[in-house]
């Protein structure tokens, strides 16, 4: 998503400040780097410039995803190599275009620094850290997918549902496209795919595609 978390950002300092002791034209200075060029500091010595520390990061989590997460690995593999130039700034766009209240959200939650109750209570702002519904520890991943309160209650649904129903509507208004969606307003999915498949949402596109 082209978006720089603080951990990068921090290995990226490290890395300059790393050059700037090695490239020192102050023979102190190069002693300086070379006693310290072991242990903690190895994995920083290993890059010469900033831009080498994204690409770096950037592989490692394409890597993670591809084999770790089978069907996101597949769908991230199929963008990458299908995605024209065109395509490579569109994350920037969004981003700029984004407001403020949802990109601060968007940057706090793939930092885990939301004000979830486990967050709270390192920052010694509550007593404890449990859910105010099941009284499990309220990190960010019971939040988003773990609460059987919530899960009881229709809200991951509700907001499955809410993401699907905005896509659908968004590709509904396509030229000489059928679109299905497992949704109550639209056509099921399982009229094209078969009963024992069940898509969230699938769209045919001139007859051909899929």
């Amino acid at each position: 998503m082209s978006l720089v978390l603080p951990y990068t950002k921090f290995m990226q300092c490290q890395v300059v400040l790393r050059n700037a002791l090695k490239l020192s034209p102050n023979s102190g200075i190069n002693a300086l780097w070379s006693i310290s060029s072991i242990g903690c500091n190895i994995h920083y010595d290993q890059f010469c410039n900033t831009k080498q520390v994204l690409y770096a990061i950037q592989n490692d989590n394409e890597d993670r995803i591809r084999h770790d997460l089978n069907s996101q690995g597949f769908i991230l593999t199929s963008t990458l190599l299908h995605a024209s130039s065109k395509t490579h700034g569109l994350w920037s766009k969004v981003q700029k275009n984004m407001p403020r209240n949802i990109f601060n959200f968007t940057i706090k939650y793939l930092n885990n620094t939301l004000a979830t109750r486990e967050n709270l209570c390192k920052w010694s702002l509550s007593s404890t850290a449990a859910c105010s519904f099941c009284f499990q520890s309220e990190t960010l991943q019971h939040i988003v997918s773990s609460c059987k309160f919530y899960l009881d209650d229709g809200r991951y649904t509700w907001r499955h549902n809410s993401v699907l129903l905005h896509l659908a509507n968004s590709l509904s208004s396509l030229k000489n496209a059928s679109l299905f969606a497992d949704l109550p307003s639209f056509s099921s999915p399982p009229l094209v795919t078969g009963d024992s498949l069940r898509p969230d949402l699938v769209l045919i596109l001139n007859n051909t595609s899929v």
